[in-house]
């Protein structure tokens, strides 16, 4: 089984935390302490996860049995192996506002780097709004790797959510890493899960060698329709290999429309 019946984190927030916030100025939710800040043209905010803020979020996971959502013990172990994502030209879809995606072809919903292990920096987007926006590690390692690269260990990941306001749909959807497998152990790859959508395939693994990037099928993990409050997923090591060093995240969308 993999760790998404260790953990309830993400989906007592999905359920529990739907907040209304004008653009730019996000309400301070449980898991973040700091504010959205223009940093040079990079939306980045610093949020000191620690382990006691994680505990503070228990009381949201004692009452989700009595919300309706499937328990996390029932989504399926393992996930089926993904080839690597087909590059042809990188280019953002013909007439789409937004920028290109780098790992794949379509235009980048957003694209997210880590300047700490628990500071984000969004490097590239074509998010009409930031409301809900959130791309925060959870228990990642104290440093970042080659100073760039977050540390997803065994007990890590990365807790992704956005809002889809504005946006009208999407025909396919990518989401990509660039990364590299750390320390000892087998190569690794990496997986997403939502409490809503359940749990995407597992990248094909990265190496030792250098940074790479690998992308799943993300179409049918996520939905334009889905609430404000419940978009979003976890990003996870795969559980089979070594550590991961996470240096970017971007969600590809091919066929973007806006409203």
């Amino acid at each position: 089984m993999k760790r998404i019946a260790t953990d309830r984190l993400f989906l007592a927030l999905c359920c529990s935390l739907a907040l209304s916030c004008s653009e730019y100025k996000r309400a301070e939710q449980p898991w973040e302490a700091g504010a959205l800040v223009d940093a040079g043209g990079e939306k980045q905010i610093v949020s000191p996860m620690t382990d006691a803020t994680v505990d503070q979020l228990q009381p949201l996971l004692d009452g989700t049995a009595d919300k309706g959502i499937t328990p996390d013990s029932a989504v399926p172990d393992g996930a089926t192996l993904d080839s690597a994502a087909t590059l042809d030209g990188n280019l953002a879809d013909s007439g789409v506002k937004g920028p290109p995606c780098v790992g794949s072809t379509g235009t980048a919903l957003w694209r997210v780097r880590w300047s700490t292990p628990m500071s984000w920096s969004i490097v590239a987007d074509a998010l009409p709004t930031l409301n809900n926006w959130t791309a925060q590690p959870v228990q990642p390692g104290s440093s970042l790797i080659d100073g760039k690269a977050v540390l997803l260990k065994s007990n890590s990941f990365i807790l992704f959510r956005w809002d889809w306001s504005g946006i009208a749909g999407y025909k396919s959807a990518q989401l990509c890493a660039r990364a590299k497998t750390h320390g000892g152990g087998k190569n690794n790859g990496f997986y997403a899960w939502s409490p809503f959508h359940g749990t995407s395939a597992t990248s094909s693994v990265f190496d030792f060698k250098g940074y790479v990037y690998q992308c799943v099928d993300f179409t049918a993990m996520m939905s334009v329709a889905d609430p404000p409050g419940n978009v979003g997923f976890r990003l996870y090591p795969d559980s089979a290999g070594a550590d991961l060093a996470m240096e970017e995240v971007e969600l590809c969308l091919q066929g973007l429309t806006f409203k």
